[in-house]
């Protein structure tokens, strides 16, 4: 994330600098969007992993919760080796911060 963010912060300045109402307008919102994305939690690889299959697991057919009572449950019976470890290897805080990433994207698909 750090890389957008510099990325953004470069084009506000850009914006700044240029001194017309419009571009200041365009920075504030540059602002606003840089703060937001501030505010996300930094995921690690595990956290990652586990995420990217829960998204790539979710459909038309099945709801978030389904979703993740699936995942738990073939982990459990081994039947997701390639997640066991990326989920076995995640403290409490990690695990509400992917719970908490894929509500919001679970949110945003159903506003699509």
């Amino acid at each position: 994330m750090s890389e957008l963010i510099r990325t953004l912060e470069k084009e506000r300045e850009t914006y700044i600098a240029s001194g017309s109402s419009e571009d200041k307008a365009v920075a504030f919102g540059l602002s606003i969007a840089i703060r937001e994305i501030e505010k996300q939690p930094q995921l690690n690889d595990n956290q990652k992993i586990v995420l990217d299959w829960l998204q790539l697991q979710t459909n038309s057919d099945s709801t978030p919760m389904q979703t993740i009572f699936w995942m738990m449950n073939k982990a459990a019976w081994g039947r997701l080796d390639e997640l066991r470890e990326p989920i076995m290897g995640l403290n409490r805080e990690q695990q509400a911060q992917v719970l908490e990433v894929f509500a919001k994207w679970a949110q945003e698909m159903e506003c699509e």
